[in-house]
């Protein structure tokens, strides 16, 4: 998931060599610095864990070529997007809010993505042209702000 154990330093970090934020959702426990964990993994829960290569299936480990891909983004807490034009890619349903932020990562054309936390809608938005947010209670807005490396 992009988190993972420096040997060199013994500690976990971000892949591109930043410091894990105490508001990461690491769950319960946060990560230990262990060589037979070095992968980050999101799991079912929407927690991240640290975990062995040997069930990578279940989640994401490092950068993988090609391409490289960093997201970065702003959430906004019950707030939508005030457009005079907004593309709607696709809606998926999804049980969790940063299952919503994986897809947009994933895809290129993704600038900004919707959840409903009612109705665990995903919205993937395209181009857009906004004026800024409006209160929207039960929706969670994901601006991308980086792309392709």
């Amino acid at each position: 998931m992009g988190a993972s154990y420096f040997q060199e330093i013994d500690a976990v970090l971000w892949d591109d060599g930043t410091d894990l934020r105490s508001d990461t959702p690491f769950g319960m426990f946060p990560p230990q610095a262990h060589p037979n964990n070095p992968c980050g993994k999101f799991i079912i829960d929407g927690s991240f864990r640290m975990g062995d290569v040997y069930l990578l299936s279940y989640g994401m480990c490092g950068n993988h070529n090609p391409p490289k891909r960093v997201t970065y983004g702003r959430t906004l807490k019950n707030q939508q997007l005030i457009t005079t034009v907004k593309t709607v890619l696709a809606e998926y349903q999804v049980n969790y809010y940063v299952e919503c932020v994986m897809r947009c990562s994933a895809w290129y054309k993704c600038r900004a993505a919707e959840f409903h936390n009612d109705s665990l809608n995903c919205s993937i938005i395209g181009e857009f042209t906004s004026n800024g947010t409006t209160a929207y209670p039960h929706l969670t807005t994901f601006f991308r702000q980086t792309f392709t490396l």
